[in-house]
């Protein structure tokens, strides 16, 4: 179930940068990589990493690369590394496997490849299921490359655009209010209001109140203005009601804008594909530290 090389592979390289040691027996690092993706990708599902599994009919013991034991979802896996000698995973590799499928108490086998499958082994692991009773799922898993990340969302931009209204008010004071203010020694009217105010100096309104709700809502068109006349209205100067005929007004919007980046966890450094397609996936360096192996061989997320 090994691939015998005198230095380290691609996989071991990575497996060594992932995890900071090299495993002793030679293929290791693969068939823990194997298994910790599969860890990854169905977290509730046992996992086990050179797993003891007796035989039913047998009665002997088979020592599985990968072991996923989980009823339906069960499967005995089988990971080959082979990047050493570039060498593609052959029908003879499949056919071991076909042959201990029938003993075995899964549901199915799955042989992970780093360098791809040849021809007369993907015919074998699409009639596995006439030929041994049980399906055989090919699937590609090796280090990421530039061309993976082709086609896929690895991040989302997002803008937010905040509004928030604001107004500018005019007042046109009456000849009674301009010559108290004049006496009171104010040439102009330079004050913020936000009130107007009766003559008894109870609160008439608030500003905002006299401008018509279209307003508010066609600001974001373009800053509307406009005109309100008014009886009996006052400001206040220094706590003095000087009166005013009218206000004119400008609504206005400021706008600030925020972004935010969501990326994903961590840097991709493992791809994993069925030859179905229905696995297709980019596992991160972050994701994939997460696995440890218990004594028992069984791949838990940290």
């Amino acid at each position: 179930m090994h691939a015998n090389t005198l230095m380290p592979s691609p996989i071991d390289k990575l497996f060594r940068d992932l995890y900071g040691y090299l495993p002793a027996k030679d293929g290791e690092a693969y068939e823990l990589l194997a298994a910790a993706a599969c860890k990854l990708l169905a977290p509730s599902c046992p996992v086990f990493h050179d797993s003891r599994v007796r035989g039913e009919l047998s009665k002997s013991m088979y020592f599985l690369d990968v072991h996923t034991a989980k009823g339906g979802s069960s499967a005995a896996g089988e990971a080959k590394d082979y990047t050493a000698d570039k060498r593609k995973v052959g029908r003879g590799d499949f056919q071991k496997l076909g042959g201990a499928l029938g003993d075995l108490p899964v549901a199915k086998g799955t042989f992970f490849s780093a360098t791809g499958f040849t021809k007369p082994a993907l015919q074998y692991a699409a009639a596995a299921a006439t030929i041994v009773g049980k399906p055989i799922e090919p699937i590609h898993l090796r280090p990421s490359e530039e061309a993976d990340h082709e086609g896929r969302l690895e991040s989302i931009r997002v803008q937010i655009h905040i509004e928030q209204p604001s107004v500018a008010f005019g007042v046109d004071l009456t000849d009674e209010g301009r010559a108290k203010l004049k006496a009171m020694g104010r040439g102009s009217f330079k004050h913020a209001v936000d009130r107007l105010y009766r003559a008894d100096g109870n609160v008439m309104k608030s500003m905002e109140e006299l401008i018509p709700p279209e307003c508010w809502k066609s600001m974001y068109a373009g800053p509307p203005e406009g005109s309100v006349p008014l009886s009996g209205a006052f400001v206040k100067v220094d706590e003095e009601l000087i009166g005013i005929r009218g206000l004119t007004y400008q609504v206005t919007s400021n706008v600030t804008t925020h972004e935010v980046v969501i990326q994903p966890n961590g840097e991709a450094k493992l791809f994993i594909k069925s030859v179905d397609g229905s696995i297709d996936k980019l596992l991160t360096d972050t994701d994939l530290r997460k696995i440890r192996f218990t004594d028992s061989g069984e791949a838990v997320l940290a």
